[in-house]
């Protein structure tokens, strides 16, 4: 998925997991860009671009899922 977002603008991502309820680790490829934080919450930084990615460990199997998360400048 995608999902844009501005500068000092903060936006919720939302992740189905199975089993429902999987505690979520979220990260983000470029902090300086766009932070994440425990809850999926993600806030632009600077303009530019970042993946926030979900993952979640089942029975010893790790699965996650990404978002490209395009920053823009405040108007």
């Amino acid at each position: 998925g995608s999902a844009v977002v501005t500068v000092g603008e903060r936006i919720q991502l939302i992740a189905q997991t199975v089993p429902a309820g999987a505690e979520i680790e979220w990260t983000s490829s470029a902090e300086g860009k766009a932070t994440v934080d425990e809850a999926g919450v993600v806030e632009g930084i600077e303009a530019g671009s970042a993946d926030i990615t979900a993952t979640i460990t089942v029975n010893g199997q790790t699965y996650s899922d990404t978002c490209a998360v395009t920053v823009e400048a405040a108007q």
